[in-house]
């Protein structure tokens, strides 16, 4: 059964998000068997990690209306870094970025969009306007079903929307609701958990061309026949 992307809602953030794979088409999303069966690719795709709005239906409406058609969205492990609050907002909200975990393993997802998306999402993103940079997280490994994607591409915070400290602690994601975090906005700090050990990729660079061999052995892995 499929939904209109706009049923996710995308407020509060990071907004309702599937539990299922999906991929998008004509506006809906449509769950996947994967890895019951291969993941139907959009042409010349680009895998990005998302740790926060950007796996929610109504946020890729909001960011490419009908050109979302396409984006496949997979749940996927996060490992060697945690989810926590930034600690300056983002349209009006505080989102997530990053902190260093050498040891933690977090759910996050794969989001696979076609290239030709690629400067509509560095605008969505403000990575033009320096509120995001397009990084490479070396000391990162994501893993998706049974494949291992090391040194994820990804937009992370630039250092001014660093994670967020409230009484001297992060602010992980686990431990508050994002209007909680919110109402605080004024009391908090910026602390220098500022993920290490990433790459930003430079801000000439297209999405498209910020590709690497990790990540089209990963999009060959997921668009392969399933072996049974």
């Amino acid at each position: 059964m499929t939904r209109p992307l706009e049923r996710y809602a995308s407020r509060p953030y990071p907004g309702t998000i599937p539990e299922h794979p999906y991929v998008v088409v004509g506006g809906r999303v449509a769950p996947l068997r994967w890895p019951a069966a291969r993941v139907p690719l959009p042409q010349d795709p680009v895998a990005l990690l998302a740790y926060g709005s950007n796996a929610c239906p109504g946020r890729l409406a909001e960011k490419f209306g009908s050109g979302a058609d396409g984006i496949v969205v997979l749940p996927a492990a996060l490992h060697g870094a945690r989810r926590v609050y930034a600690h300056l907002p983002h349209r009006g909200t505080l989102p997530y970025t990053l902190r260093d975990a050498p040891a933690h393993r977090e759910a996050a997802h794969v989001v696979v969009v076609p290239a030709r998306l690629g400067h509509a999402m560095d605008v969505s993103e403000g990575r033009e306007i320096q509120h995001y940079d397009l990084a490479r997280l070396d000391d990162v490994v994501v893993q998706v079903g049974g494949l291992r994607w090391p040194a994820p591409l990804t937009y992370l915070g630039k250092a001014d929307r660093g994670p967020a400290s409230w009484q001297g602690r992060p602010m992980d994601v686990s431990a508050w609701r994002t209007p909680d975090a919110d109402a605080l906005v004024d009391e908090l700090r910026g602390d220098d958990g500022l993920l290490p050990g990433h790459e930003v990729v430079p801000a000439d660079v297209p999405l498209a061309d910020a590709r690497r061999a990790q990540d089209r052995e990963l999009l060959g892995a997921l668009a392969a026949p399933t072996r049974r």
